[in-house]
């Protein structure tokens, strides 16, 4: 017997970036996210999912955004 499951949770990832300091110069050196990284608030998995619901299940911004506020997200309604 198969039983299935369905999960929703938020899954945040703290990225810490190295910061060096140069005596010499007398200077802090910080490495920066990656390209794909920068700018972006929200994970491709997450942009997808609204994507999914309000396009090809046409469900509100208004119920998407209950759903994800109730799922753990920090997001705002603009």
């Amino acid at each position: 017997m198969l039983v299935q499951h369905i999960v929703f949770e938020t899954n945040p990832v703290r990225y810490r970036i190295e910061r060096l300091y140069s005596e010499s110069e007398n200077e802090f050196y910080a490495d920066s996210l990656p390209a794909a990284l920068q700018k972006q608030r929200y994970g491709s998995e997450l942009q997808a999912f609204v994507i999914m619901f309000y396009f090809e299940l046409r469900v509100t911004e208004e119920k998407i955004l209950n759903l994800l506020q109730a799922a753990g997200n920090v997001i705002s309604a603009g």
